[in-house]
């Protein structure tokens, strides 16, 4: 497996042998083949509700759970990826993130 890294930071995993001209049209192929896996940053927040970890992706609308942190980290990783299985969507960057806590009156 070999990692090119794109000019516009993104990394574009391919599989090909170790020399690396043969890994630039091994990609080359790949992309008209549209069978590339781009790996993007998600942005996330977990929180603990009752005895589950809840995470939620602040890029797009999906959340999941686990039993323990990483496990809802992971689960929320495997639901964005399906959530943009077969579907030409783009996960949309936040440059910053913000999280902040309030005293309300309920």
């Amino acid at each position: 497996m070999a990692f090119v890294k794109w000019k516009l930071g993104i990394i574009v995993s391919v599989n090909s042998r170790e020399d690396t001209k043969d890994a630039k049209e091994d990609f080359k192929r790949t992309i008209k083949k549209g069978r590339c896996n781009i790996m993007k940053e998600m942005d996330y927040v977990v929180w603990k509700e009752d005895k589950y970890y809840v995470s939620q992706c602040l890029n797009v609308n999906v959340s999941s759970f686990g039993d323990t942190i990483d496990e809802a980290i992971n689960n929320l990783k495997e639901a964005v990826e399906l959530y943009f299985e077969g579907e030409d969507l783009e996960l949309p960057e936040i440059e910053k993130i913000f999280i902040g806590r309030e005293k309300i009156n309920v």
